[in-house]
């Protein structure tokens, strides 16, 4: 019969146990072989019995019965690797194979050395077993855990722990070394356990690390090195194991075991076992920090090989725009000799109004601050906007937008932050917000000018928290959006008025951008012409048609209330109603005519007097000649025929303001005494008296420019 030999791991401790004969019984009674402390077990608990080929396991009719790997059994075999469990007692059956020594009947002598033979090869097999599964293991936080039970099962220790170095900061000692840290401790049982207290770094682990040096102590208590120490009964050390850890041939830390309850728990063999697998130890690794390390630069490398890509896809961009200048030859967009950095798609204009948006575009669209888009309504401010999205760092997010003038106040609420289910009446569901759907994008609040103070104040405190409260909503969340916002009127004098917050509009108006109106563009209207011509062409699968040339002159007298909107409208209408070649007869004819419905008279009043029709003909000349000369007043009145005092006198009769004046302008008339001045119109009631009463003051010759019908 073989001999029996089980493990019994008993309230933290544990003990190998060796049996030349059988029946082995096991309960609480004082004659047991193995003797329990544990409440649940019973006096005469169970008994291992041997049979002809092997053991069994025999309940003795327990109170709490006996388990086998989990499961409650009577009698039944048993096999080596079987776990019996009696209350919180774990034993292990390790019996000894058909090879050993007290089976081949050898003498105690004999026996005794045959044993550390088996014992050495056991060992060994189940060292080289431990480092195939080591070196199979390619992450770091799962091998270290795999080395510190490895080293609690060849060493039959309570527990083991991993201790690494830091990064250079200075030694425990204070040398300039790195410091050690705890990496993980765990005990027989697999299971993760407290660290030691900071001492055993500094008492046992530092000395190993620093001399490289393995460290055996058979009983803290009665060593000589640790006689002094008097933080041994504090960590409770009885039997130590350590030993350096070597990565890339340089110590990188420390494994170590102990025994709390067992003095004389390790041998020099146990050592030698111990630094065995630390060798292999080191070797994986460093192994999992290269394979970590690869991992790394293979992240860095796909990341800059994505910011490559899209730096190339900007690139065939800008070669595209670039040889479609070259192919027509006419002047790059923007700058003297270089188109705009990205191909604005939809953004057509070669004026020097025009250049400036572009230039001013490919600035904005490399940050990632809000911006106001500021300019009459028709100037494509959604277009322009969307620009900014599509080559900005957030155009791979959602592109959101909105009107705010679309939308009556509770509305435009719900729909900018959500709302959730019963929040008010008709809320039958809960429901994002535009800053929820625009989360990693941009967001454009069109006609902001137009929200109230108390949307003002929501959207404030949105931009000033980064968090949203959908209505009804317990807690905000946070949200990452771009902003950009439009208006159609001056922010500025809204502010100014009160009727936009000032705090608002700083944080609104970290970018600002003036969009040109056309009439200060003019020189764009042919390009805009033939885009939208094509385009709609191509929509309605018709040829494209020829512009005349005169054509194009009637459009550059037009002073454009509607700006680009109202000249893709008019495009429209030639695509339907013109015939191939869209002649001056194919314009409206209040673009012909140079009104509006800005400008048309109110029902009722198409008649009226003749000095009040004159007064309507008078004031509409004067408005098509300052949307022809915006920034030149001189020239203005030079198309009109009449002095600049007039022409500044006339404006501020009808209330009419221009854009900034040329520098210097101011003195080419001379000022009041030049032409138009007192000689010529006499004063006030001389100008445009509707009576004629000018005639009697002088002012019928070729100089009187305001009175009767001459002033028209």
């Amino acid at each position: 019969m073989a001999r029996l030999k089980i493990t019994v791991f008993e309230d933290g401790a544990r003990n190998d146990l060796v049996f030349e004969r059988v029946p082995v019984t096991i309960g609480r009674a004082l004659g047991s072989d193995v003797r329990l402390k544990d409440p649940r077990a019973s006096r005469r608990h169970c008994r291992i019995e041997g049979i002809a080929d092997g053991f069994v396991l025999v309940d003795e009719g327990s109170q709490n019965g006996t388990l086998l790997n989990g499961t409650a059994v009577e009698r039944t075999s048993l096999s080596p690797g079987d776990v019996i469990q009696v209350g919180k007692t774990r034993i292990l059956f390790e019996q000894p194979g058909p090879g050993s020594a007290s089976a081949a009947g050898l003498p105690p002598g004999e026996a005794t050395s045959v044993d550390a033979a088996l014992r050495e090869r056991d060992d060994l097999h189940a060292l080289v077993r431990i480092n195939r599964a080591l070196n199979a293991e390619p992450a770091l936080e799962p091998l270290l855990t795999k080395i510190v039970d490895a080293a609690v099962e060849l060493t039959r220790a309570e527990r083991g722990f991993v201790i690494l170095e830091n990064a250079p900061a200075g030694g425990l000692g204070g040398g300039t070394r790195p410091a050690l840290r705890y990496e993980l401790a765990r005990n027989f049982a697999g299971e993760p356990v407290a660290m030691p207290p900071a001492k055993f770094l500094s008492r046992i682990a530092e000395p190993v690390w620093r001399s490289s040096r393995p460290l055996l102590v058979v009983d803290a208590g009665e060593d000589e090195r640790f006689r002094e120490a008097l933080s041994i009964e504090e960590m409770r050390l009885r039997s130590v194991m350590a030993v350096a850890l070597p990565v890339g041939g340089a110590p990188a830390g420390v494994l170590a075991v102990d025994h709390r309850l067992r003095a004389g728990a390790f041998s020099e063999d146990d050592l030698d076992l111990l630094d065995a697998l630390a060798q292999q130890a080191g070797i994986a690794i460093a192994n999992a920090r290269r394979l970590e390390e690869v991992r790394r630069q293979n992240e860095e490398i796909e990341r800059l090989n994505r910011a490559l890509s899209r730096r190339v896809e900007d690139q065939e961009r800008e070669l595209v725009a670039v040889k479609a200048e070259l192919g027509s030859g006419a002047p790059a967009p923007c700058g003297v000799g270089r188109g705009p950095r990205h191909p604005y798609r939809g953004i057509v204009g070669r004026s020097a109004a025009m250049r400036e948006v572009f230039r001013a575009l490919d600035r904005l669209v490399a940050v990632d601050l809000p911006v106001l888009l500021e300019g009459e309504s028709g100037t494509g401010k959604e277009l322009i906007a969307r620009a900014i999205h599509e080559h900005g760092p957030r155009r791979r997010g959602p592109f959101v937008a909105e009107s705010c003038a679309a939308l009556p106040d509770h509305l435009l609420a719900s729909e900018l932050f959500g709302h959730t289910r019963g929040a008010f009446t008709g809320a039958d569901r809960a429901r994002k917000g535009l800053f929820d759907l625009a989360n990693g994008g941009t967001l454009f609040l069109d006609e902001v000018g137009e929200m109230s103070a108390d949307l003002q104040k929501k959207l404030l405190r949105v931009l000033e928290d980064g968090e949203v409260r959908p209505i009804g909503a317990d807690a905000p969340a946070r949200v990452d959006v771009r902003l950009l916002c439009a208006s159609n009127r001056e922010l500025g004098d809204l502010v100014r008025s009160g009727e936009f917050r000032e705090d608002l509009f700083f944080r609104l108006n970290v970018l600002p951008l003036r969009l040109p109106p056309l009439r200060e563009r003019i020189e764009d209207v042919p390009e805009l012409v033939d885009h939208f011509l094509a385009s709609f062409c191509r929509e309605a699968g018709v040829p494209k048609k020829r512009v005349r040339p005169e054509t194009f002159e009637v459009l550059a007298r037009h002073a454009w209330p509607g700006n680009v909107r109202e000249l893709e409208n008019e495009v429209r209408k030639w695509v339907v109603f013109a015939a191939d070649e869209v002649g001056p007869d194919s314009v409206s004819r209040s673009i012909r005519e140079g009104t509006s419905l800005r400008h048309a008279p109110a029902p009722g009043e198409e008649g009226g007097s003749l000095p009040q029709r004159i007064e309507r003909v008078e004031a509409r000349a004067i408005e098509e000649a300052l949307a022809r000369f915006p920034t030149n007043k001189t020239a203005a009145a030079k198309s009109l025929g009449i002095s600049r005092f007039t022409l500044q006198r006339k404006m501020a009769k009808y209330g009419m303001k221009s854009g900034d004046e040329t520098p210097g302008e101011a003195e080419e008339e001379g000022g009041p005494e030049g032409e138009g001045g007192h000689k010529g119109e006499g004063g006030p009631e001389g100008e445009g008296d509707p009576e004629g009463e000018g005639a009697s003051k002088g002012e019928t010759g070729p100089k009187a420019e305001g009175g009767g019908e001459e002033g028209a």
